[in-house]
């Protein structure tokens, strides 16, 4: 079944994704953004009111982008943001045990296809891992960025 033809998703093109995502500081916002010129439809929900006033204007007001007052790890804030429509979670918050709740409860309560979850503590990884969550760490990703570049240099 493509994108177009699943329920929730009349008026996206072909291959576009609803996409939720939980954290709007700079990872979660430049996420929207992205996801947004790539033709996603994004809702993006975060507790503070002025993390949200960071989203572009332009996406915002043609509704690619869908900014939520909410909280990631409550059920009624992620119904509230389609949740049951969406194709992907994307938990992006600060705290890394709020990340794992949402992701959590994106798959196995809302059954959302797909989870991402952002964590910071390198510790971490094995915990997401039995959990059966697919995460990133922005420590390792910039560290094998970095790492990149002294190879090539």
């Amino acid at each position: 079944m493509s994108p177009e033809t699943l329920p929730g998703h009349a008026g996206l093109a072909a291959g576009a994704r609803r996409v939720v995502v939980v954290g709007c500081g700079d990872v979660g916002s430049a996420l929207a953004r992205a996801l947004s010129e790539a033709g996603h439809r994004v809702r993006v929900m975060d507790i503070r009111r002025d993390a949200l006033d960071s989203l572009p204007e332009g996406p915002v007001g043609e509704g690619s982008i869908t900014p939520l007052l909410g909280d990631g790890t409550s059920e009624a804030d992620l119904l509230a943001a389609s949740i049951r429509e969406a194709d992907l979670l994307i938990a992006a918050t600060g705290s890394d045990a709020d990340n794992a709740l949402a992701a959590q409860m994106a798959l196995h309560v809302f059954e959302v296809r797909s989870a991402l979850c952002r964590y910071d503590e390198p510790s971490g990884r094995a915990l997401y891992g039995e959990l059966g969550l697919t995460a990133v760490s922005a420590t390792e990703l910039a560290a094998q960025a970095i790492m990149d570049s002294v190879r090539g240099a």
